[in-house]
């Protein structure tokens, strides 16, 4: 299960990188979007893909002694940080709840499993 929650992880970030990167006036409540704004999405993007690659390195060093709980640690710790975030500054002010949501699962899932292989 942790293996399908990783390329889970990756598979979103990566989507989540390259939209906010090459097409972010496609996100819904963005078609307006201009400038620092702009500059902030691709920000975001980049750091998308960023976690999406540790999550690929997470998930290609499995088996080697601690980079399944370091991986795990690191993305508990930033899904934790990113659901909190969008409580009081959402990225996209149309939808808060989802990303909440969505990096709030990933987190307790992250955290869970990283309790256990500790």
């Amino acid at each position: 299960m942790i293996k399908v929650l990783l390329l889970l992880h990756i598979l979103v970030e990566l989507s989540a990188g390259l939209l906010f990167i090459l097409a972010p006036q496609a996100v819904p409540g963005l078609p307006e979007i201009k400038g620092v704004g702009l500059n902030h999405l691709a920000s975001y993007g980049y750091a998308a893909l960023a976690l999406a690659a540790l999550g690929g390195s997470t998930l290609f060093y499995y088996y080697r002694e601690g980079a399944l709980s370091n991986g795990l640690f690191t993305l508990a710790i930033f899904h934790s940080c990113i659901s909190i975030a969008q409580i009081n500054t959402p990225l996209i002010p149309s939808m808060y709840i989802e990303p909440m949501l969505v990096h709030g699962l990933f987190a307790v899932l992250f955290w869970r499993y990283y309790w256990r292989e500790r």
